[in-house]
Order: structure tokens, then sequence, then C-alpha cells
């Protein structure tokens, strides 16, 4: 699978400075792939487009996630916590994160 065909289904074209895979080689998965794009405005505009991947038959397994420092990790972990309780202590209504709160609707 190509980088490149990859961005292109999901609508944009932006220009690759570097690509290289993350991890070790294991037999049984695969491993994460980290491009690096030429803006921050090309980044922001794959982000947003990454759900049309889903909709292909091709990459529905791809998963497109922004580089996040240490810090933002540890609060985006402590996020997917706080919305696994809402989940669990209220399953009727849609759970989700917006702006680095933990937002509910029905």
């Amino acid at each position: 699978m190509k980088v490149e065909d990859l961005l292109s289904c999901s609508g944009e074209n932006p220009i690759v400075n570097d690509c290289y895979c993350v991890g070790k080689v294991m037999s049984d998965s695969e491993r994460a792939v980290n491009v690096v794009l030429r803006s921050g405005a090309a980044v922001a505009r794959v982000l947003r487009n990454a759900k049309v991947l889903r909709a292909s038959t091709r990459f529905r397994k791809v998963y497109i996630a922004p580089d996040r420092s240490q810090e933002e990790r540890e609060q985006r972990k402590n996020l997917v916590a706080q919305m696994k309780e809402k989940i669990s202590s209220d399953p009727q209504q849609y759970h989700f994160i917006r702006n680095g709160t933990v937002c509910s609707r029905e």
C-alpha cells in the first residue's frame, strides 16, 4: 500500500516530506507509519477527511491520528477513561470527545 494512494483516496494530494515505519517488526501485525507532510494546513485537511477512508473498501481498516506530544497523549488517555466511565454509567446517550472535553447527547 502506498501512502500517496491512501492520501488521494481521502481527496487530498499533499506533498509528503518523509515517511517511515514505527515500532518493532512483528510477523502477526502491521506496523504504524509516520507520515510527515509539508504544511500544517495539509495535515489538518487530511485529518478532517480521514472519515472518507472508512467508506472505502481498500482503506477501511486504516486509522489516521495526529502526532501528539507525551502530555497530549496523557490528556487524551484521561479523556478516554472519563468517556468510558460515562458510557458505562449512561449507555443511552452518545458520548464523544470534542475540544478537550467529554460531551454527551442523545
